[in-house]
């Protein structure tokens, strides 16, 4: 029997890594080594054609099947690849001559506890989810022997019974991390995965696991698909397997894909290991990964190691959130801010060639307007990029399987379609749209607040100056502007007449609609369009603390290459100069409200900022600003 996996990668961005990149896929590693080791009259009897790592046209991929003619074609879902990837199968099974089995895993699929899920899948035979190994090797067991599939002899494995017209669903059973490396026994067959990638001029990001499972169960996380806290680890390896990546294949970038990297000592030598590679052999290996969450001492030596061998583009701390009460509701365990601004004061002065960003999560159970302000406020005064991400509602996660966690805190999601800035097209997922602490208004007023604070980490990151200024009082100045609210309508307007989420005008209000700014992750050309412009720029001046003169301040940010000289994100530079150099002039204008696509709504329609403190202030600023111009 043939098998080939399709992944369905795309090009990651060279905003962790260098270059064009893909996360190659594995697998196919994993199971062949499980069934080699465990299946030995099975294994003799497949045959494992060589994986597809991108994403192909319709007329290419079928065009490949046909040629490679296997028997089964695997996938494997994400949230970022889930519209895509089902879209494009449901497209092309009907053209392919032969009758395949498709089968999916991943930790999208929630065939376990959706029971119309092959309603929605109905072009998928079969459906594995938790751990696969065993439950692939039993599927493959029965298709070779010409045997019935018994849900009751199997595991972590569910299809649709034709006959029956009713889902079969195996029962789950753990399957503990494979103490053999899946990679050194494939060596082969890895070095041609790579091998593939490479004559196609792509770069390769490797996702490497040593430990399988989390401790921890938070509700947002799907990492073990809300079925078990067990975890097992892979002892003994690193060292062999790194050494064959880096310097047998040149691979030297990397996700390390535990989900507490530094609960062990070994994961501390291997970056120690990575470190000393990099100052005394120059191998230029990056990587990206979780810390973590309670192991606060391992947690600094790694980010010493990274500083030290400039092992990251950044380093990241994982937060989610300040206030303790909703740390709590989410069962998310942490060693509390203080400890986390300790570490940032520790690593920020030592490595200043680092950015810090710092993972926060909008839409949790017990936010308000004024608790993510407040959060949003003691991160970014600390010097640091908020890296925010808008809760998803992830298929096998606690809060997806948990009705307790539904009728506690009255959640209602959204399916809207949003913007990923990275790939650059829409995608769709289950959001917060209200909870018992939050309504629609309110989401919409935290997602401004989220993207005018990211601008301002922006700009302060990568102003030439080092001047400081009150970054209250240029949320205040903006919350109070025009800008605020042409924003503001045009995300309401998108969102009630369009069923998308995301903005289609810039900062100043420029149409966008063919280039979308992300509403839920600005840390990108959101950021980069928010505060690279003459108003923001305007805002800043005038919250200068120092005695810095303003029209010497702006005329230092006038020249793209002194700041933010991002053209992949799209900025028209010129536009910025000209209004810099009105600025810099005394020559402040007030900006016309931009007419057109993206406003449905008129003035009087127009939202208004609700629920936000210091409300006073901003009136007073409103005043203020009306007569500065």
């Amino acid at each position: 029997m043939k098998i080939l996996f399709y992944f369905n990668s795309t090009t990651l961005p060279d905003t962790i890594y260098k270059g064009a990149n893909t996360y190659i896929g594995i697998v196919n590693l994993y199971l062949k080594t499980y069934i080699e080791k465990n299946y030995f009259d099975l294994a003799p009897k497949l045959e494992w054609a060589l994986p597809i790592q991108v994403t192909l046209s319709d007329d290419d991929l079928v065009e490949y099947i046909e040629k490679e003619d296997p028997d089964m074609l695997c996938v494997s879902y994400y949230i970022w690849n889930r519209t895509i990837l089902s879209q494009q199968l449901k497209r092309i099974k009907p053209r392919i001559s032969k009758d395949i089995l498709i089968v999916a895993g991943g930790p999208e699929l929630d065939v376990n506890v959706n029971p119309d899920f092959f309603k929605e899948y109905y072009f998928l035979d079969y459906a594995v989810y938790g751990p696969g190994e065993q439950a692939f090797a039993q599927l493959c067991e029965c298709i070779v022997e010409g045997k019935e599939p018994n849900p009751f002899e199997m595991s972590n494995i569910a299809w649709h019974d034709k006959s029956k017209d009713e889902t079969m669903l195996a029962g789950f059973k753990y399957v503990p991390q494979s103490k053999v490396s899946p990679f050194l026994e494939n060596k082969e067959v890895f070095a041609e995965m790579v091998k593939d990638l490479r004559t196609q001029d792509i770069g390769i990001v490797l996702t490497y696991e040593l430990t399988r499972g989390c401790p921890y169960s938070c509700t947002f996380c799907d990492w073990n698909s809300g079925l078990t806290n067990k975890t097992t680890r892979r002892k003994g390896t690193w060292e062999q397997e790194m050494e064959m990546f880096v310097d047998e294949m040149g691979i030297n970038q990397f996700y390390l894909a535990d989900a507490n990297v530094g609960q062990y000592q070994e994961d501390l030598d291997l970056l120690e290991w990575m470190r000393d590679k990099n100052l005394n052999e120059n191998a230029e290996i990056l990587f990206d990964g979780n810390l973590s969450k309670l192991r606060k001492e391992n947690n600094l030596k790694a980010y010493h190691l990274i500083g030290q061998g400039s092992l990251s583009m950044h380093f990241v701390i994982s937060l989610q959130d300040t206030n303790q009460d909703i740390l709590k509701n989410i069962d998310r365990p942490d060693i509390g801010w203080l400890e986390h601004r300790r570490i940032i004061r520790e690593i920020k002065p030592a490595y200043p060639h680092m950015p810090v960003d710092v993972q926060i999560i909008q839409g949790l159970p017990g936010q308000t307007p004024d608790t993510w302000r407040q959060t949003l406020t003691t991160v970014v005064a600390e010097g640091v990029v908020p890296l925010i991400f808008m809760s998803e509602l992830l298929a096998t996660s606690p809060a997806a399987r948990s009705a307790e966690y539904h009728d506690n805190f009255n959640f209602k999601y959204s399916t809207s379609v949003r913007w990923f800035d990275q790939h650059q097209e829409e995608f769709s997922g289950k959001f917060p749209e209200s909870c018992f602490s939050f309504d629609r208004e309110d989401v919409i007023t935290m997602t401004l607040l989220s993207c005018v604070y990211t601008a301002i980490a922006w700009f302060r990151n990568f102003s030439p100056l080092n001047e400081p200024f009150d970054q209250e009082g240029v949320v205040d100045d903006f919350l109070a502007s025009e800008n605020y609210k042409w924003l503001r309508k045009n995300l309401t307007d998108n969102w009630d007449h369009r069923d998308k989420y995301y903005y289609t005008i810039g900062f100043m209000g420029e149409d966008r609609i063919s280039e979308p700014l992300s509403a839920c992750t600005p840390n990108g050309r959101t950021a980069s369009n928010w505060c690279q412009n003459s108003r923001f720029l305007y805002f800043v001046a005038k919250n200068l603390t120092s005695n810095y003169h303003k029209s010497k301040y702006i005329k230092a940010h006038l020249w793209p290459q002194s700041f933010v000289p991002l053209d992949i994100y799209g900025v028209d530079a010129t536009r910025t100069k000209q209004l810099s150099l009105e600025l810099a002039q005394d020559e402040v204008k007030p900006v016309a409200e931009p007419k057109g696509p993206g406003f449905l709504l008129t003035d009087e329609e127009a939202m208004v900022p609700q629920n936000l403190h210091r409300l006073d202030e901003i009136k007073r600023r409103q005043q203020q600003n009306k007569a500065d111009i």
